[in-house]
């Protein structure tokens, strides 16, 4: 039996992912950590039955939303709520988007970086 999937995002920053997160969309850190010396590089957050993993791997490295590999792939993790307009604010601003995707009613995307939609 499966219990859960976490959705893995690569970041440019982490404290900046890690706050917004955190202020704007209600999410706690559950576990962080890095090369033992304060520099952290990894998190796990999570809300309700939710939890998401961020990583920066290094300077070069950047996220790379799934559209922007291929223009009808819509997004990275598909989030689904029994009641969106409850949550943040954030959840119901829609974010910039250029694309359009057919979602299910209660449904988000999200892409690390990029805010959900």
């Amino acid at each position: 039996m499966l219990n859960s999937i976490t959705p893995f995002f690569i970041v440019d920053y982490l404290g900046a992912t890690l706050e917004f997160y955190q202020s704007k969309l209600g999410f706690n850190v559950l576990h962080k950590g890095g090369d033992g010396h304060g520099n952290d590089f990894w998190a796990i957050i999570g809300r309700d039955r939710v939890m998401l993993m961020f990583k920066h791997v290094t300077p070069e490295v950047h996220p790379q939303p799934n559209c922007s590999r291929y223009e009808w792939a819509a997004c990275g993790a598909y989030i689904l709520t029994s009641d969106p307009d409850s949550g943040p604010s954030t959840f119901r601003s829609p974010a910039p988007s250029t694309r359009s995707a057919v979602r299910a009613p209660g449904s988000l995307c999200a892409e690390a970086g990029q805010g959900l939609q």
